[in-house]
């Protein structure tokens, strides 16, 4: 390319040109007619701008580097400001001077970015600029390039899912899923933010793709968030914000529960009383047997056998009238009271009809 200077601005001018050959110099060539353009003249917009390829960084195996093609416009323009960033403070600048070509080469790209150029063309003299001409694309992540853990960190964790369920006193089971990655990092961290409590991590194998805070207490709202590690660095932070599913109380269900609970006690309360009442008896009934037993009962025929002296035939009973009773029928057992003239105890009276009474039985001393 030959650089022809001190051409006059906004004329017409031909230019002479000679060919160099291998034998010698050709004849002298005088080409078209070129018009040059004014010292304030405004350069045209580039027309199209377009990615060649991306590949790795030569002196960095973990950037990129990238080759872009642009068309210029009809004038032609030597000079052009180029801008592209991947940051929000991350503008750099790149500027063509007499452009041999229509290309150039981006260095230190990162992985997995929103990359953007802008590019003008200018009038070398008084730096008037054209309108920019944009291009954006999206580097290849790490995994892509690379396809390595030792390398590259995990892909952001995908399909966040979260499930609260209630279980009692305002206590929540969550459960955590999110679908499983082409590449499986060493584990998963995952944290629950309730924005009142602490917060609360929880760390699982890479292998899973599911996890379990149990008997949490939460609030009306509470955010979930999770990352993969490997050797190779960190994902993207996921995350997600969740509303907690109140609990629904069932006032007529509540109403059965209490009306069952109480008919539970009170049949519980009543079946103590008559187990206390059948023990209580029983009891008694023991004690009474075995005071009876100790008491030794006095047979009434013994009693009015006391002289053993008195002759058989005057110990045999006499024959009963209609206002005797049979000492058969007659059992006595405590003594009740005793005086000068005799004792008097407790006795029970069997009579023909079987009816037990309770009577009192004294009896009188002999009188010498």
């Amino acid at each position: 390319m030959q650089e022809v200077t001190k051409l006059g601005d906004k004329t017409l001018e031909k230019i002479p040109r000679m060919r160099l050959m291998r034998h010698g110099v050709s004849q002298p060539e005088v080409s078209d007619w070129i018009s040059t353009y004014d010292i304030g003249y405004m350069p045209k917009k580039v027309s199209n701008v377009s990615l060649l390829k991306i590949e790795i960084d030569k002196n960095d195996v973990c950037q990129l580097s990238a080759d872009i093609r642009f068309e210029p416009a009809e004038d032609l323009s030597c000079d052009y400001n180029i801008f592209y960033w991947q940051y929000e403070h991350d503008l750099r600048h790149i500027v063509m001077r007499k452009a041999p070509t229509f290309r150039f080469h981006l260095k230190n790209l990162e992985f997995d970015r929103n990359t953007t150029i802008y590019i003008s063309s200018v009038n070398g003299d008084d730096k008037k600029s054209s309108n920019q001409t944009t291009l954006t694309f999206v580097t290849p992540s790490c995994l892509e390039i690379h396809n390595n853990l030792r390398i590259c960190p995990p892909q952001k964790v995908e399909g966040l899912h979260i499930i609260d369920i209630y279980k009692h006193d305002g206590l929540y089971d969550v459960i955590v899923n999110w679908d499983k990655p082409s590449k499986e990092p060493d584990n998963y961290t995952i944290q629950l933010e309730t924005f009142r409590e602490n917060k609360i991590l929880l760390t699982v194998p890479g292998n899973v793709t599911k996890a379990d805070f149990l008997n949490i207490k939460l609030e009306q709202q509470y955010e979930v968030s999770i990352i993969a590690d490997s050797f190779g660095g960190s994902s993207p932070i996921s995350w997600k914000l969740n509303d907690c599913n109140i609990p629904i109380v069932n006032e007529y269900s509540l109403y059965q529960k209490i009306m069952i609970s109480l008919a539970i006690l009170m049949t519980i309360i009543i079946l103590m009383i008559i187990c206390m009442y059948l023990w209580k008896k029983k009891l008694c009934c023991t004690h009474f047997r075995d005071s009876r037993q100790k008491k030794s009962p006095t047979n009434t025929s013994k009693l009015l056998q006391e002289d053993r002296n008195v002759p058989r035939e005057e110990n045999t009973a006499s024959p009963l009238d209609k206002f005797e009773i049979s000492p058969k029928k007659l059992e006595l057992s405590d003594i009740l009271g005793s005086g000068a003239y005799g004792i008097v105890r407790f006795g029970t009276y069997r009579d023909d009809s079987g009816a037990v009474i309770n009577v009192a039985v004294k009896g009188l001393k002999v009188m010498e």
